[in-house]
């Protein structure tokens, strides 16, 4: 079976088609609903497993191009480290704001938001400063044509160094603009939100998982 079966869903499927399938498939199997079935944990593991590798768009292309799933458990991909940042984020904020009345995914968005600004900067002073060390370059030569020109050979080496931490930044720009689309992924009720007394209040969701 492949992981596209598993999760009743064609491979020409988008991320959404992908998490709303295994939303609905979660439901079915997830232990909490199947105390009788003692393969349920496995069979529901099975499928967060589809799930982790067809929702991850670099593990997906390995799996495609014929790559063993199984060979990508320990694989950190840039989603991998978004969940990672999210997480961490999450342990940050909840301690930090009143929780009853502050929406934390909001005040989450936000602050990755604003680490996106930074990166953005700094990846802009890099170019300026690489532009400034191509200037110069231009205007520096060795009275003796037949010896290394130092400068240029540490102009170069600084300019390398630049691109390096450029570079840097932008995967950081990607990590946290899929950091984004997982925080979007989920819904905070602050107290004006909840149902009042005499209201009908929905079934919520941990994870995707009806509780």
């Amino acid at each position: 079976m492949t992981l596209y079966e598993e999760l009743e869903v064609e491979k020409t499927a988008t991320p959404e088609e992908i998490k709303k399938a295994y939303r609905k498939k979660s439901k079915q199997v997830h232990p909490d609903h199947n105390p009788d079935d003692p393969k349920a944990a496995e069979k529901f593991g099975e499928l967060t497993k589809a799930y982790d590798i067809l929702i991850d768009e670099e593990k997906r292309k390995r799996y495609d191009a014929g790559e063993d799933p199984d060979a990508m458990r320990n694989m950190k991909t840039p989603r991998d480290m978004a969940v990672h940042a999210v997480m961490n984020l999450f342990s940050q904020v909840i301690e930090q704001v009143d929780e009853n009345h502050t929406d934390i995914f909001s005040v989450m968005k936000e602050r990755v938001h604003n680490n996106i600004s930074k990166f953005k900067g700094e990846i802009k002073r890099g170019e300026n400063q690489i532009r400034k060390y191509q200037s110069a370059m231009k205007r520096i030569s060795h009275k003796k044509k037949s010896q290394e020109n130092i400068f240029i050979q540490s102009l170069e080496a600084q300019i390398r160094s630049v691109e390096g931490g450029k570079a840097q930044f932008e995967e950081q720009i990607k990590i946290a603009e899929i950091a984004l689309t997982i925080i979007d992924d989920y819904k905070y009720q602050v107290d004006e939100d909840l149902p009042t007394y005499g209201q009908p209040m929905n079934r919520f969701t941990i994870g995707g998982i009806w509780r």
